[in-house]
């Protein structure tokens, strides 16, 4: 016998470990299950019948019980088995025994009979009337106890195909009644006795129900009451200080009443902050719109409405800030100090918002502090990278919860001034949502028209930023948006060159890492040539961030080596760093330049190309094999570099005759175009010369000087057009160990921005057609006897740069 409630069809449930053993032993004999309702104890027996549709003996007074089915067996974490059963439905058990079989005492015999599903005949009208009352109150229970459980029944009430029996069981299992009730209910066959007893149950419930809701009507109503008194004393308080019974101030307010006293505005402002200050003491403490208030006057007092930084203007000491903090960049520099000399004359200009731009790594944001530093002024840094949130710049309203002012309000409070060098970082990764797009707040904040008079949406006053100097940084243009980009001065910074590295370390980074890792100067030491080595082989940027990461690698194993024999009492003996050393401290070389041809080829050729972290010299391979005047291009090559190709095919073509090139050439044969290094992307159309010259090295069989580079776009006509980064170019082929570049004429004068130190170690012929390519890169001796009389040239007067036309 084991304890439990009656089950109703369609049931399920989880039988419990104890009664594992005699499941188990019910499922090795394949039997069914039974649960009987057994009168007050309310007991359950298991038990099992071979063949149920034998004849039943009636014997004793039948009993009321449930077929049970195992659907499901799982394990548990101790490995016994987990039974879920599910009653299918009632039966009828006439005679219970012992199974003198089983080797457990609780598993017994039972004859029994299925019970037919009750049904309403169509002539029981009062019965059909009962259980339209039952739907309306099993419908005004459950809507009064909401639950998932309450909404499937609302449901299963209001079909009108759902059998009187069945509604009558679901009511009966899901109402939370007495477990007699339940079993009471469970034993009803009769349908319109069960009618009544479910009817029953349901009027006790409402009943309950409704005493449940009158309490929580008294207990609600009671606490309005409270709140209500509350706000009366509340107003008694505020009533006694306006007629003078009550002057005292409160404790948490001194301080802004003191802010509110010394603060420097104007007369807008303060009178603002006044009806604030005001409004705040007729609030409760304990109110959530006091705290709200309180913080929009905190934000109000704390701003600097008046308060300025006197400018220094002096010229000389810009200049030599600028010249301290960074190597190089002299067009950057002098612009910059041109923008302070006119501030200097005319200090309420309207100045033009600065944008510079360049690619990671340059120094654009120590510039902005150099700038602050040379002006005297307060300098604060906002990084827009990621912000898609319009209230990002503009505030959110004072209506939402956690609402704050914008980045451009916290970061005046933060220098205490308003005329701060502020620094828009990344003002090109500024995004857009659904919250707004920020670049369209940052247009009032960057236009000097309209920023004198910028509205927080936080502290809703007009806010002067016409004496905030704004500096943006960029790593691309691309991406801002016109007519934000319109409001801004480019600024464009350079990339740096290997020169310029070797001494911003020298200068810069060296001695600062020194000093950041505890080691004197005299314990370390760099040769040039090591310098030169880890900036080649070990660094592939335009800026010098990755170099100071590789130089302070190198600190840190010296550093290590000298707490080491500090520790060990020994002589600290003084590290110079070799070339041959560079890789004991920083491992194998992580990149390789390309270097020219040792020994020129046929179909080859070198030119020059652009990338964000320097130039590089082209290797263009070709070659012909028999085939039917196809061309194939390889080396991971876009779309413009791709016309580029046949744009050269179409100019040779055109020219074959005078090359003595056969026409069957191009018909017979396939000509294949190849760029090494064909994981790296490659696209532009300056490499349209060097092409040329390889192709047509191939079809007449002459090879170009492996010394010599070339860049320059070709048109149909045979023109060289003009190109970008020359300068990145030439000093790419100069590592090289180039000799000899031609480039387009009409960017002569780009060679003024090259270092002096390279200038006389290459020969530079500036080229306008094709036909003056052809002539000195195919015209080998003339061109080898010009490259020595350069040399000897160079060797005379270095200051100038060898240039042949």
């Amino acid at each position: 016998m084991l304890r439990g409630k009656p089950f109703y069809p369609t049931n399920e449930f989880i039988l419990f470990p104890d009664d594992v053993a005699v499941i188990t032993q019910l499922s090795m004999d394949n039997r069914r299950i039974f649960h009987i309702a057994e009168h007050e104890l309310f007991e359950c027996v298991l038990a099992f019948v071979d063949d149920p549709s034998k004849p039943i003996s009636a014997d004793e007074l039948p009993i009321v019980g449930s077929l049970l089915r195992i659907i499901k067996i799982e394990k548990n974490k101790d490995q016994t088995n987990k039974y879920t059963v599910r009653c299918v439905k009632r039966i009828l058990i006439n005679e219970i025994s012992h199974d003198p079989e089983s080797k457990i005492n609780r598993v017994m015999i039972a004859d029994a009979k299925e019970v037919p599903f009750p049904t309403i005949g169509s002539a029981l009208f009062e019965a059909q009337g009962k259980m339209r009352l039952i739907r309306q109150l099993g419908r005004q229970l459950f809507d009064a106890i909401p639950s998932p459980t309450a909404k499937e029944m609302i449901r299963i009430l209001e079909r009108d195909n759902a059998e009187a029996g069945s509604i009558c069981d679901k009511l009966l299992r899901t109402i939370d009644i007495m477990p007699k009730e339940r079993a009471e209910g469970f034993k009803i066959l009769n349908i319109s006795q069960r009618i009544d007893f479910t009817l029953g149950v349901l009027t006790e419930q409402l009943k309950g129900v409704k005493i449940m809701s009158e309490i929580a009507q008294k207990v609600r109503s009671e606490m309005e009451k409270q709140q209500r008194d509350y706000f009366l004393r509340q107003q008694i308080k505020a009533i006694k200080e306006q007629l003078g019974e009550s002057t005292e101030p409160q404790a948490d307010t001194d301080d802004l009443k003191k802010q509110l006293d010394e603060l420097q505005a104007s007369e807008e402002v303060k009178a603002e902050c006044q009806k604030e200050y005001n409004r705040l003491l007729q609030m409760a403490p304990s109110s959530s719109e006091y705290n709200v208030a309180r913080n929009h006057l905190e934000v109000l007092l704390d701003m600097p409405w008046q308060i300025y930084t006197e400018d220094n203007h002096d010229i000389m000491r810009a200049r030599t800030i600028l010249d301290e903090d960074h190597f190089g960049l002299k067009d950057v520099k002098q612009r910059l100090l041109e923008f302070l000399a006119v501030r200097a004359l005319k200090p309420d200009l309207k100045a033009p918002i600065i944008c510079l731009y360049g690619p990671p790594g340059v120094g654009k944001t120590s510039l902005g502090k150099s700038v602050a530093r040379a002006l005297d002024r307060k300098f604060h840094r906002l990084s827009l990278g990621g912000v898609h949130d319009e209230s990002e710049i503009r505030g959110h309203r004072r209506t939402y919860v956690g609402s704050m002012p914008g980045r451009i309000i916290q970061a005046l409070r933060r220098v205490k001034t308003m005329n701060p060098v502020i620094m828009l970082d990344e003002i090109d990764k500024l995004a857009s949502d659904v919250h707004g797009d920020p670049s369209s707040a940052l247009l009032e904040v960057l236009d000097p028209e309209q920023n004198a008079s910028f509205c927080d949406n936080y502290i809703e006053l007009p806010v002067d930023l016409s004496q905030v100097l704004f500096i943006t940084t960029a790593n691309s243009l691309d991406t801002i948006k016109p007519a934000l980009r319109d409001r801004m001065e480019i600024i464009e910074i350079p990339g740096y060159t290997s020169i310029d590295k070797h001494h911003i370390a020298v200068d810069h980074l060296i001695p600062k890492l020194l000093a950041e890792h505890g080691i004197l100067p005299t314990q370390l030491a760099f040769k040039p040539e090591a310098l030169d080595k880890l900036i080649a082989q070990y660094t592939h940027e335009a800026g010098v961030r990755q170099l100071e990461q590789r130089l302070s690698a190198v600190m840190r194993k010296v550093a290590t080596s000298i707490a080491e024999a500090k520790s060990l009492k020994k002589r600290v003996s003084k590290t110079t760093l070799c070339p041959k050393h560079v890789e004991t401290y920083l491992g194998k070389p992580r990149y390789n330049h390309e270097h020219a041809q040792k020994y020129p080829l046929s179909g080859v050729s070198t030119g020059l190309a652009w990338t964000s972290a320097g130039g590089e010299i082209l290797i263009i391979e070709t070659t012909m094999v028999p085939g039917k005047g196809h061309i194939v291009i390889t080396g991971n090559l876009g779309d413009v570099m791709k016309e580029s190709i046949s744009t050269v095919m179409t100019v040779i073509k055109s020219r074959a005759p005078k090359f003595n090139i056969p026409k069957e050439t191009f018909e017979q044969n396939d000509i294949h175009v190849h760029f090494p290094a064909a994981a790296t992307p490659k696209d532009g159309p300056s490499a349209g010369t060097a092409i040329f010259c390889a192709l047509l090295s191939l079809l007449t069989n002459k090879i170009v000087p492996a010394s010599l580079a070339m860049t320059g776009e070709l048109s149909l006509r045979g023109r060289v057009l003009p190109i970008g980064g020359l300068r990145e170019k030439i000093l790419g082929a100069h590592r090289a160990g180039i000799k000899t570049v031609l480039f387009p004429k009409e960017n002569l004068r780009d060679l003024d921005d090259l270092p002096e130190e390279v200038k006389p170690d290459l020969t530079f012929h500036p080229v306008e057609t094709i036909d003056e390519v052809l002539k000195l890169v195919f015209n080998a001796p003339q061109l080898n006897a010009s490259q020595k009389a350069t040399k000897t040239n160079a060797r005379s007067k270095t200051s100038k740069t060898t240039i042949e036309s």
